[in-house]
């Protein structure tokens, strides 16, 4: 199934050969939509790019405007239809070409306010970035820029719920698809499989050799072109009390079990780029991106995917798509730094069988800290060498994530095997025992706190064995 207006692209190779013109890649002309609108009387400004060739690129048009860099610029006093045929060429020589209609419409008597942050209108699948940060909870002061660097007519939208699956927090959440993004009841809902091909193939933004779960196909799979691309990216300023950040990502995918350990995966990617972490962040437990070989497609229950299309039996008798359910990512920031957040779906080997990423409560976050540490047993006597039990209390506030906690604990003096054990996260066992012709033992215990992102905060208190009870 397609959507749209169907473009004719005509590939080639200038003054090559017949044997070479196959050699040469798709060369494709950006923008995507071939509807270019104009306001009469007003200057209309657009710069085309290319991809699939080899850098750099020279462009030109028929009628001629269109500048060898890409630009183009005019202005038109009346409204009317113009057919605009643009070439590029690049540095190989080969070529692409696409047809786009200039439509230029009567000036509006009083100009529309540029979009603006929220509040969001669920289901709609808005073009406004914006509204795709406010749904997924993105503070606006945060905001720097928001933008879709590619994007398909209905391949995005906020969502006020998706299927049976509701947002994390908030009203909304956003949705992004390798094909339509809409589930049923909501407006231009299409099946996900075999979902909608929008004929679109680009460079891989993140190439990713997975590694095949299943023991029957040993090795990895390898990646390749990336279609039917959508990518929603943000610029982000980190507040300066902030050390992490954290959002909450569910993905489905119509490829799974069929496409395990096949070119035919599909990805989703959340692309961090901070001076404390660069990469990937929706990966596994053992660092695989998400795709149908992701040992964290585990959500197959039919009464779990209602409503999302992918709760319906195939022809093998089984329901045509799985997910995740929701996950946690956590990753580390520095304060007051400017970082770039990309989301991106795409399918791999083709155009076909649909895969989403469901994204919300993106939050911000700070170390773990630890408050009013305390024992139960500040001193231990006499020194009989007995092992004394010492409770430790403690709070903790903050983190991103999870926090897991731990004791250790050391001494002033040397230790004998046995003297001092852990218990767990809150007990000891300390040995009422010092060295004799010593100033009494000191042992200390560290309570050490350690968020999903890393962050680690200690805090410690002291047990005492005195040498003696004189003051």
């Amino acid at each position: 199934m397609r959507i749209g207006i169907a473009l004719a692209v005509v590939m080639g190779l200038s003054g090559a050969a017949s044997a070479a013109r196959a050699q040469c890649p798709v060369v494709k002309i950006i923008p995507g939509d071939p509807t270019l609108v104009a306001s009469a009387g007003q200057l209309f400004q657009v710069t085309f790019t290319a991809v699939g060739g080899t850098e750099p690129y020279t462009f030109s048009s028929d009628p001629p405007g269109v500048a060898a860099t890409g630009s183009l610029s005019f202005t038109i006093a009346t409204p009317q239809a113009i057919t605009l045929v643009v070439s590029v060429t690049d540095a190989a020589g080969c070529t692409g070409q696409k047809s786009y209609v200039l439509s230029v419409v009567a000036a509006a008597t009083s100009p529309e306010p540029p979009p603006a942050p929220g509040p969001s209108t669920t289901d709609d699948h808005s073009s406004n970035p914006y509204d795709y940060a406010v749904a997924m909870d993105i503070p606006t002061e945060s905001i720097l820029s928001a933008s879709f660097p590619m994007r398909h007519q209905f391949s995005a939208t906020t969502a006020s719920r998706w299927g049976v699956i509701q947002p994390q927090r908030g009203p909304s959440m956003v949705a992004l698809s390798t094909g339509i993004a809409s589930v049923e009841g909501m407006p231009g809902y299409a099946e996900p499989q075999p979902g909608t091909d929008f004929g679109a193939q680009t460079t891989n933004p993140f190439p990713t050799s997975i590694t095949c779960r299943d023991n029957t196909f040993p090795g990895f799979i390898p990646d390749g072109a990336a279609y039917d691309l959508t990518e929603l990216a943000f610029t982000l300023r980190v507040p300066a009390v902030a050390s992490g950040l954290s959002f909450d990502f569910n993905f489905l995918t119509t490829e799974f079990p069929e496409s395990v350990c096949t070119i035919f995966g599909d990805r989703f990617l959340a692309l961090l780029e901070s001076q404390a972490y660069r990469g990937n962040l929706a990966i596994d437990a053992v660092g695989q991106p998400m795709s149908a070989s992701s040992a964290w497609v585990t959500v197959t229950d039919p009464s779990a995917l209602a409503g999302t299309g992918m709760e319906h039996f195939g022809v093998a008798g089984r329901p045509e798509g799985a997910a995740t359910g929701w996950r946690r990512v956590v990753a580390p920031v520095v304060p007051g730094e400017e970082v770039r957040l990309r989301f991106i779906v795409f399918d791999t080997g083709d155009g076909m069988n649909d895969s989403q990423a469901l994204i919300d409560n993106f939050a911000w976050c700070s170390a773990p800290s630890i408050g009013n540490a305390a024992v139960d047993r500040s001193s231990l006597w006499p020194p009989n060498g007995d092992l004394v039990d010492v409770s430790v209390s403690y709070g903790i506030e903050g983190g991103c994530g999870p926090v897991t906690s731990t004791l250790t604990v050391t001494a002033n003096e040397p230790l004998a095997a046995g003297d001092a054990l852990v218990v767990d996260g809150h007990h000891v066992r300390l040995r009422a025992a010092r060295v004799g012709s010593g100033a009494g033992r000191i042992y200390t215990i560290t309570i050490s706190a350690v968020d999903s992102a890393g962050h680690v905060s200690r805090s410690s208190v002291a047990v005492t064995v005195p040498h003696d009870q004189r003051r």
